[in-house]
């Protein structure tokens, strides 16, 4: 019955040696310590995020706007030449104090001037995105999350790769030389 190349370390045999079993060892301690991480990494991180576009959503309020020019008919990506379903056209709105803002909304092509528009803007009267909705939110904090949770993993393997199985595999090599310098001259009888 044959093993597989991955479990001889953990098998008693005549050419094991202490580094083998010092990397098998150090490798299971860092998968049990990735298995630990990135869950926790990745549930804080999505909770900071959700948390963070829950305030962004009560920062941003709705803003009725109204077009101050005609928008374009037509708007072809530079890009892909394809339409773009909203175009920019100028807006106005009425901000904090009674002051009159205006800013590009994005809009249907060919909206009249004078059409109302919905804006999101800030206690400042400046403009920004929609809040995003509690489901969208919720997918997007998941996947930041669970992404950086794979970002612990392969640091963690990488960084085991790098720092314990190279200072091994140099350990091994210089083993390997002074072994070899040993049973060298018996071989060539003196002849090199």
């Amino acid at each position: 019955m044959r093993t597989t190349p991955r479990l001889w370390r953990w098998r008693r045999n005549p050419l094991r040696r202490v580094s083998d079993v010092v990397e098998a060892w150090t490798l299971l301690f860092t998968l049990l310590l990735a298995a630990v991480l990135a869950p926790l990494t990745g549930v804080v991180v999505a909770h900071a995020d959700y948390a963070s576009e829950a305030q962004q959503g009560r920062a941003y309020h709705r803003t009725t706007a109204v077009l101050a020019a005609t928008a374009p008919r037509q708007v072809v990506d530079a890009t892909t030449g394809q339409r773009l379903g909203q175009v920019p056209a100028p807006a106005r709105w009425q901000g904090p104090g009674g002051v009159t803002h205006v800013a590009y909304a994005e809009v249907q092509p060919g909206a009249k001037a004078g059409t109302r528009t919905t804006l999101w803007t800030d206690a400042h009267g400046r403009v920004g995105s929609a809040p995003l909705t509690g489901g969208a939110s919720q997918a997007q904090a998941d996947l930041i999350g669970g992404s950086l949770g794979c970002v612990v993993v392969a640091g963690l393997l990488g960084g085991h790769r790098l720092a314990v199985r190279a200072t091994l595999d140099r350990r091994r090599a210089r083993q390997w030389e002074a072994a070899w310098a040993e049973v060298e001259p018996r071989w060539t009888h003196g002849r090199a």
